[in-house]
């Protein structure tokens, strides 16, 4: 179950970077998105995969990861809009 929590979790963090790309798409230029992780863990590769793969480039997306001391706050940092996602 703890595995299935962190891909969905994963899974939404892709989505919501994904979503923004259509402001992106097809300008030439990368949209810098700041998307905060409350760890480095295994839980949080999957988009920092994505990254190196080149994945989030074909949409037009250049996410900025921003590692934070935990979930708290990566929260806080949502809440005061210094990021624009999360994952925890």
């Amino acid at each position: 179950m703890r595995n299935f929590l962190a891909a969905l979790r994963t899974c939404s963090v892709v989505t919501a970077l994904a979503a923004t790309a259509g402001l992106a798409f097809g300008q030439g230029s990368l949209r810098e998105v700041s998307v905060g992780l409350a760890s480095t863990s295994f839980a949080t590769a999957a988009p920092r995969i994505a990254k190196e793969l080149g994945l989030f480039e074909k949409r037009g997306i250049e996410p900025k990861f921003i590692v934070l001391e935990n979930a708290s706050g990566a929260t806080a940092a949502l809440i005061a809009k210094s990021v624009e996602s999360t994952l925890i």
